[in-house]
């Protein structure tokens, strides 16, 4: 049988109410809402940290406890995907699995939007050769074909030859989707990407 581990998060959510009512889905009271990891009463894998990994949502903290607007709530996972979960995280420097755990949903929600073509924000990165001047002309040309998306150009010499051009865009997702086909299909670039972003408004 695969070991597992129930993890718990907290994540920004509604503010809790004051006084829960009782019952078989409820809390009786804040504090029987507590943090569950493991085996540990609060830690994982009864190794001695905290399952918020120092943070403030420790072992026998109630809902009463926690920062106004959080949720707090537990998930079941194999043991060796949460160690390798957390040895991710403590190599990038995220603070706590509630912070890595609400990047990710985040990140999922992005790209949702991009699916479903709301108005989203992006950049478009370019690498070409400036003493091209026809694909010069040509870019020029594609950023006024779509000078309702386009926000700001920023242009850098990187050498004597190649330029680094980020474009800022925000407008429906599939109008920058055309730019960026629109670029790729201009002969010469060197490196065409898209860092596809949120303009946040639908983002906690």
């Amino acid at each position: 049988m695969t070991a597992s581990a129930a993890v718990g998060f907290v994540l920004p959510g509604p503010r809790p109410a004051a006084r829960p009512r009782a019952g078989c889905f409820g809390p009786r009271n804040p504090t029987e809402h507590r943090l569950r990891a493991g085996d540990g009463g609060g830690r994982l894998g009864g190794d001695g940290r905290d399952a918020e990994q120092g943070n403030a949502a420790g072992p026998g903290r109630g809902v009463g406890d926690l920062e106004m607007g959080a949720v707090r709530f537990t998930v079941s996972l194999d043991r060796e995907l949460v160690e390798q979960f957390d040895r991710k995280i403590q190599a990038e420097r995220c603070p706590t699995r509630s912070k890595a755990v609400g990047d990710l949903i985040r990140a999922s929600l992005v790209q949702t939007e991009w699916r479903a073509n709301e108005e989203v924000a992006g950049a478009i990165i370019l690498v070409y050769d400036h003493h091209r001047r026809d694909l010069v002309n040509r870019l020029m040309q594609i950023q006024h074909d779509f000078h309702t998306v386009i926000l700001s150009t920023q242009h850098v010499h990187l050498d004597h030859d190649n330029c680094l051009e980020i474009i800022a865009v925000r407008g429906r997702a599939d109008q920058i989707q055309e730019v960026v086909r629109r670029l790729k299909a201009v002969k010469g670039l060197k490196h065409v990407a898209l860092a596809a972003g949120t303009t946040g408004t639908r983002l906690a």
